[in-house]
């Protein structure tokens, strides 16, 4: 049971009673990630940072320990589309965190000095993403797109963040931070109509017009193969490929939902027994499927031995030929379909995710989507629309690639971006 409903000033509510969970999970979505930030990269993630150091009537310590007081946890995340605000609490103290959470969207301080203390943190993290080799994604990223500001980073670049002002988190702040651009989420063992009545009070006398949202400007696609490697030293040698593709509720998004299961979906899937099982040729692979408001890619992250990395690559692009030729059999469909359908209770196992996956398709769909509804459509996906999507999106010779490492796959790469060096 979902209710939904909307302040005149444009803000919306959405309320998932689910009696007996013993906690709530509250979760405030705003419409201002990476993609929002024009020439400021990073500038979302700042301001995320920014909004935790205080309130008109909270200091920052405060904030944490009316959460924590209660054992409650309290975070927050900003990605290419949006920035979210998150509270998990025992049943009991459900209000608590609607309480924090506005205070903080609709009250921070954002003060320069704040900005200053910031700074060192903001670039520590991206010493960190490095460390963590999760920079393949940020170089696949900008690979994969040339003009589409999805190919920018969340967490921005040096020169630039350090060229953020106070000023520039103030203005982020007015155009991004209204309440039409603002959903927030409760889910768990709640009273929905105390939290309407609440929430009523707490945002209805907020305001703000709405920020413009113009599409991204529209990729030319893949001409050709592109690639980029990132020299490190490290033991393996790290790859992400793929292709763009379409954004969410397009049509063919549901016949990739099961495209990425074919591929590279568990220990069942093709790529696995192939690479992993049959030819020892990776240590792992997976298929992520990506999307976005208008556009979305499908991509295969692996790690392999350095000189047997451009043998994991071709044998990846044999396995996207195949589709392209061969027709799915009936089992292998079947399978795909169940292991999605079987996947969305455990997408919804506990509030927090449930919270999180109905308020972001709320906040950039409109609404969310119904279980029966996705489950309807990817079920009507047929033999022949697997071969259809899978030839007009997956071209093997013509992706971008990704590595890092002591050697990137093949002799086929361009320099290294050094922007994320």
């Amino acid at each position: 049971m979902i209710e939904t409903h909307s302040l005149p000033n444009g803000c919306r509510m959405v309320v998932i009673p689910r009696s007996g969970t013993g906690t709530v999970a509250t979760k405030v979505f705003v419409a201002a990630g990476s993609r929002h930030d024009g020439e400021r990269h990073g500038l979302s993630h700042c301001l995320e940072h920014l909004v935790f150091k205080g309130t008109a009537r909270r200091t920052s310590r405060q904030v944490y320990a009316e959460i924590e007081a209660v054992g409650g946890r309290i975070d927050a995340q900003t990605t290419k589309e949006y920035t979210a605000f998150s509270v998990v609490t025992g049943a009991e103290h459900y209000m608590r965190g609607l309480e924090v959470l506005s205070d903080l969207v609709r009250h921070p301080l954002l003060r320069p000095v704040d900005l200053e203390a910031e700074l060192s943190i903001l670039l520590h993290e991206m010493v960190r993403r490095a460390d963590m080799r999760q920079i393949i994604w940020d170089l696949y990223d900008l690979t994969l797109w040339e003009v589409h500001p999805l190919r920018h980073r969340v967490l921005g670049y040096e020169e630039c963040v350090r060229a953020l002002t106070p000023g520039d988190a103030q203005r982020h702040y007015c155009e991004h931070y209204v309440p039409s651009a603002t959903v927030i989420v409760m889910s768990g063992d709640l009273d929905a109509e105390e939290v309407f009545a609440c929430w009523g009070d707490l945002w209805a006398d907020s305001g703000g017009a709405a920020p413009a949202r113009a599409a991204g400007p529209e990729e030319s696609g893949l001409a050709s193969h592109r690639a980029a490697h990132l020299s490190k030293d490290t033991r393996q040698t790290y790859i992400v490929l793929g292709w763009l593709t379409v954004g969410m509720r397009h049509v063919d998004s549901y016949v990739l939902k099961i495209i990425e299961r074919l591929l590279g979906v568990g220990g069942n899937s093709r790529l696995y027994q192939r690479l992993r099982e049959e030819q020892g040729l990776v240590y792992g692979v997976h298929a992520v499927r990506a999307e976005h408001v208008d556009a979305g890619h499908l991509s295969i992250y692996t790690t392999a031995d350095p000189a047997r990395a451009q043998d994991a690559v071709d044998g990846i692009l044999w396995e996207v030929g195949r589709l392209q030729t061969e027709p799915v059999r009936a089992s292998e469909l079947e399978a795909a379909k169940t292991n999605y359908e079987g996947s969305l209770p455990v997408s919804f196992e506990t509030n927090l995710r449930i919270a999180g996956i109905v308020g972001l398709e709320t906040l950039l769909m409109g609404d969310f989507e119904p279980f029966e509804e996705a489950v309807r459509r990817v079920r009507a996906v047929t033999a022949d629309d697997v071969r259809r999507v899978a030839n007009e999106y997956l071209d093997p010779s013509r992706y971008a690639m990704a590595s890092v490492g002591p050697r990137a796959p093949g002799a086929r790469t361009t320099d290294a971006l050094t922007e994320l060096e």
